[in-house]
């Protein structure tokens, strides 16, 4: 095994939880409302180009994805700080709120289906991706 292959099962396993939690939850919002909204909590206000990269969207779809969630009052537009031209977008409390909701009904709906898995496991899974979150987040700057 070389060294980059737990770190691909690791990505294929995260993915298809998060795709078997998506299954499962019983939210009103739609994926990726709930995924632009987390974008858009992680990591402050962004411009559309730079929410569109982060989200792997193109221009035009984040566009459009950010006007519905402005439309819902989940997200605002603000003059970018450093450049008046330009615009930024920001979860709102809504956002937040919305988010929140999405996350304890996904938390609700997998409880059922984990209860032979010891919490002590999901403590050290939880412990493992912080640190490799922590690792990422320090090397992409």
């Amino acid at each position: 095994m070389t060294a980059n292959e737990p770190l691909i099962e690791l990505l294929t396993a995260a993915g298809r939880f998060v795709r078997l939690a998506g299954g499962l939850t019983t939210s009103d919002q739609p994926h990726a409302v709930v995924r632009a909204l987390a974008i858009l909590e992680e990591n402050g206000e962004l411009r559309i180009t730079e929410f569109a990269r982060l989200d792997r969207s193109s221009q035009p779809a984040a566009t459009t994805l950010i006007g519905r969630l402005a439309d819902k009052g989940f997200v605002e537009r603000r003059k970018d700080p450093s450049d008046s031209r330009a615009v930024v977008v920001a979860i709102t409390e809504l956002g937040r709120t919305q988010l929140d909701e999405a996350r304890g009904a996904a938390g609700r709906a997998l409880a059922p289906y984990v209860g032979d898995v010891d919490e002590r496991e999901i403590a050290a899974a939880l412990a493992s991706l912080t640190r490799l979150n922590e690792a990422l987040g320090r090397n992409k700057q």
